[in-house]
């Protein structure tokens, strides 16, 4: 799909991609969760268990004015729910496949909607997968909350940490982070107010090797205060909110590429929403001030949402702005990456047939460009350019199903079409889709639910981008199927990707055969779930 992310079930740390902006197009959202991504630019392939979060969302979301330099054109929301009706529960999965995949995790969560305690944990690990070397990570999450009267005051703690290799060793990485986060609320009636502190700290190391002698070596130190406050309040037929921000940052790389990078944000933003039937208006006007670029930055955003529940849709506008201050490219100082982007969607379903249909069109002037590898450290090394031609892109996404008591069927593709310099590769597809048939039905009283599942998806032609001569790559075919047993609160699914069984092409250089990598061909995994009550 349009955020492009070649071999992330594998543990490949690429910059997450989306509409081509490496930088400010994903952002991840936890719930009552931690925060990952402080500071940036956090550590992915510490893997968060699915099972962890009750509902998992991706959309626009239009925050540009309210978040500022943490917003994206993209957000994966993920929440979950507290325990209400039961004093306890746990999910307890396993993960085992072929490359040597073997993972565990465990989410317990104890408590009621006054006082609730909740501790994660997930540790994996892989051998040898085709251009990629051995892995593990491993994450941890505890999270508190406490509500008295008007008043909850809620603790989290995260650490989290990876390591991985390419081609025995040639190049190696080794990544860890901490953060934590300490919030107060208080509502009253139509009113709420709410202060946070929030700390995080990033570290990660790479050695890069030639015939068993190290040849390069490098470490990166990162660490990031916060300090948020917020109120709303019902006001002018609507509510009024406002959100204020305070940050400082710093990195600091020694030995190899090394250099020393601070920056102080101050972000203020205002947000004002109206319900105007049969629809809501939102209006929100952001600013503050980065230290590194020495300027002022602004961002306002509109939408309006329309229609019921069956057959609604969207419109918005916003400007999203993202310092880039460190991690830069030799030669390259810091800058703003400036995106003004306009959207329209709809969507509507019944009682067997949904369909959602949308546009993204925008213009970004200095559009960060980061070199797309695996390895997460020495994309860091290489740095980020300030792309010297206006970038502008339109991103169209639809996508249908149909449900029906034993069966189901669905289709998404996109296009996505861009205007940006004919030298610059393209490394991410400008189209593709995914068409899926779904068998489903009960057995022994509707105890034991079986479901079989075929899939087929389409990547589309990229470039290859070494530096050096690049390669277009051809758009190809690849299916995957799935068959998923539920009984009671146990769920397994026994899953096939890569049917055809055909080692694709990648846009990165295998530093041990000098070509083009080449991408692992079949793969079988199982999942086990095990949810536990009381």
């Amino acid at each position: 799909m349009p955020g492009w992310t070649p071999d992330a079930d594998l543990g490949a740390s690429f910059a997450w991609t989306f509409a081509g902006h490496s930088l400010g197009g994903w952002s991840r959202r936890l719930v009552e969760a931690p925060s990952l991504a402080m500071p940036w630019p956090e550590t992915p392939d510490g893997r968060r268990a699915l099972p962890w979060s009750d509902s998992l969302v991706a959309r626009s979301e239009v925050l540009g004015a309210w978040l500022g330099p943490d917003a994206a054109l993209m957000t994966a929301s993920s929440s979950h729910l507290p325990t209400r009706d039961v004093r306890a529960r746990s999910v307890f999965r396993i993960d085992n496949g072929d490359f040597g995949i073997s993972r565990y995790s465990l989410v317990f969560e104890r408590g009621d909607s006054l006082r609730w305690l909740r501790y994660q944990t997930s540790s994996g690990a892989r051998s040898g997968a085709g251009p990629y070397g051995p892995s593990g990570d491993h994450v941890w999450d505890l999270t508190t909350s406490f509500t008295r009267g008007a008043h909850t005051l809620r603790a989290n703690i995260s650490q989290r940490g990876a390591a991985q290799e390419l081609s025995q060793s040639v190049i190696y990485e080794d990544a860890g982070a901490q953060s934590g986060r300490l919030e107060y609320e208080w509502s009253g009636g139509d009113r709420h107010l709410s202060a946070a502190f929030a700390r995080g700290l990033d570290r990660r190391e790479d050695l890069v090797s030639s015939q068993g002698e190290p040849v390069s070596y490098s470490r990166r130190d990162a660490q990031e205060n916060r300090f948020e406050i917020g109120a709303d309040a019902a006001a002018l037929g609507g509510t009024v909110a406002v959100r204020g921000m305070a940050a400082r940052s710093r990195v600091l790389r020694t030995f190899d590429d090394s250099f020393e990078a601070r920056t102080t944000t101050l972000w203020g933003a205002l947000s004002y929403v109206r319900p105007i039937p049969p629809g809501t208006l939102r209006l929100e006007l952001g600013g503050g001030h980065s230290s590194a670029l020495d300027r002022g930055l602004v961002a306002p955003s509109a939408a309006l949402e329309f229609g019921a529940p069956a057959a609604h849709g969207r419109v918005f506008a916003q400007r999203l702005v993202n310092p880039v201050w460190s991690d830069l490219a030799l030669g390259q100082p810091a800058f703003l990456q400036s995106t003004t982007a306009f959207g329209i969607e709809a969507e509507g379903s019944g009682r067997s047939l949904s369909g959602r249909a949308s546009v993204l069109t925008g213009t970004t002037r200095d559009r960060a460009i980061v070199f797309p590898y695996p390895i997460q450290d020495i994309w860091l090394r290489a740095g980020a350019t300030a792309d010297p031609q206006r970038y502008d892109f339109g991103l169209f996404m639809v996508s249908a199903r149909a449900e029906a008591a034993f069966a189901g069927m669905g289709a998404e593709a996109f296009a996505l079409a861009r205007d940006q310099a004919a030298d610059e590769p393209r490394p991410e597809p400008d189209q593709g889709g995914r068409g899926w048939i779904e068998g489903r039905h009960a057995f022994f009283k509707r105890d034991l639910g079986v479901r079989l599942r075929l899939e087929a998806a389409e990547v589309g032609a990229r470039d290859s981008k070494t530096g050096g001569i690049e390669t277009r790559l051809p758009s190809y075919w690849t299916g995957s199927a799935s068959v998923i047993l539920r009984l009671s609160d146990v769920t397994g699914i026994f899953s096939w990707q890569n049917l055809e069984n055909v080692r694709h092409p990648e846009s990165w250089i295998d530093p041990q055969t000098g070509d083009l990598a080449l991408g692992p061909g079949r793969q079988f995994r199982l999942s086990f779930t095990w949810r536990l009550m009381n």
